[in-house]
């Protein structure tokens, strides 16, 4: 091989070098639908800073599918009694957004409730924290207030 013939192959292969680093370095695709659950466990406090949360980021990111999971303390918030009603005009807005409200099972068995203790539209799942997990395996980001 002559030495202009190595040089034209050396060229060809640094320029394929350069093509597998751009594609290496390529970054990913952005995921047009950005998930989110929140878990709400602890309580009305806990509770308002989610509902919070959630409505900045929708603000911020109309198309943004949120969930918030709700056991243990945090089934409180959901109840439709005078009690508890304070958040329902949140929930309520919220739920016209598309925000999906899931409370436990176990934890409404826990406090002697049923679904006719919740506000509308709130889904019962058998266990709050399978629900996350679930969702974080269909690609939700997972967030603790």
């Amino acid at each position: 091989m002559t030495s202009f013939a190595l040089a034209v192959r050396l060229k060809h292969l640094a320029a394929w070098a350069v093509v597998a680093a751009t594609l290496v370095a390529a970054p990913a695709a952005v995921a047009d639908d950005l998930k989110v659950v929140f878990q709400v466990s602890e309580g009305d406090k806990q509770a308002r800073i989610a509902l919070f949360m959630a409505k900045r980021d929708l603000d911020r990111d109309p198309k943004a599918k949120i969930e918030i999971v709700a056991y243990g303390d945090g089934v409180q918030f959901l109840q439709n009694d005078t009690l508890f009603s304070s958040q329902g005009p949140k929930v309520a807005e919220l739920t016209a957004r598309g925000v999906v409200f899931k409370v436990c099972a176990d934890s409404m068995r826990f406090h002697n409730l049923t679904p006719a203790d919740f506000l509308p539209k709130v889904q019962v799942v058998p266990s709050g924290s399978l629900e996350i997990a679930k969702l974080q395996q269909r690609g939700y980001s997972y967030l603790r207030p």
